[in-house]
C-alpha cells in the first residue's frame, strides 16, 4: 500500500532543475555583450515571474553592442581592458564581477 501511495504522490510533484556551477567551471575567458548605457534602469527582458519558454531575445542589447573581454582566474582575479578587478561565486548558482568600472551579476 505504501508503494502505491508514493507513486500517486510523485504524479502531484512539480520541481525545477537545480543549478550547480563549480568555481572551476566559471573561471576562464568570457565575452560580455554590452548594450548602450542609459540613464534609466531597464529590464533584462525576462518575464516576471520567469517564463522558461519565453526567454529574452539577444536583440535586447540594441544595435552595435560593444564587447568586453573578461578573464576570470584563481583565486578571484578578474581582468579586462588591462585593469584588474575581482570576481566571486554566489553560492553555486551564479557569479559577480567587478572590473574596469563595471559591475556584473549573473544568477540563475
Amino acid at each position: 500500500m505504501k508503494v502505491i501511495n508514493a507513486a500517486f504522490l510523485i504524479g502531484l510533484c512539480a520541481a525545477d532543475l537545480p543549478v550547480h556551477c563549480l568555481r572551476s567551471q566559471v573561471a576562464g575567458n568570457w565575452q560580455f555583450t554590452l548594450g548602450k548605457p542609459s540613464a534609466e534602469r531597464t529590464t533584462c527582458g525576462h518575464q516576471r515571474p520567469d517564463a522558461e519558454m519565453h526567454q529574452p531575445d539577444r536583440s535586447i542589447v540594441g544595435d552595435n553592442p560593444s564587447k568586453l573581454q573578461v578573464s576570470l582566474t584563481a583565486p578571484s582575479v578578474a581582468t579586462a581592458e588591462g585593469q584588474r578587478g575581482t570576481w566571486t561565486m554566489i553560492y553555486d548558482e551564479g557569479f559577480s564581477v567587478e572590473v574596469a568600472g563595471y559591475n556584473f551579476v549573473a544568477f540563475s
